[in-house]
């Protein structure tokens, strides 16, 4: 099975990284789905913004008990 990864860095009071690591399949519709694109047309920038903003959406969850 093909996946895509992403991760960011943390630090501060808690120092890591948050990890995601996806099925290409499931990258491919949810970033056709955040970006209303017509199956097939999600370019590969496109699948790192998705996947960027998920993790950065991951972090502001857990940001106030990490740092």
């Amino acid at each position: 099975m093909d996946t895509v990864t992403g991760s960011v860095q943390i630090t501060g009071k808690w120092t890591g990284a948050i990890v995601l690591s996806l099925p290409s399949s499931l990258v491919n519709a949810l970033t056709e789905t955040m970006f209303s694109l017509e199956p097939g047309k999600a370019s590969i920038e496109d699948k790192k913004d998705a996947v960027g903003e998920l993790i950065k959406h991951d972090r502001r969850e857990y940001q106030g008990t990490l740092t």
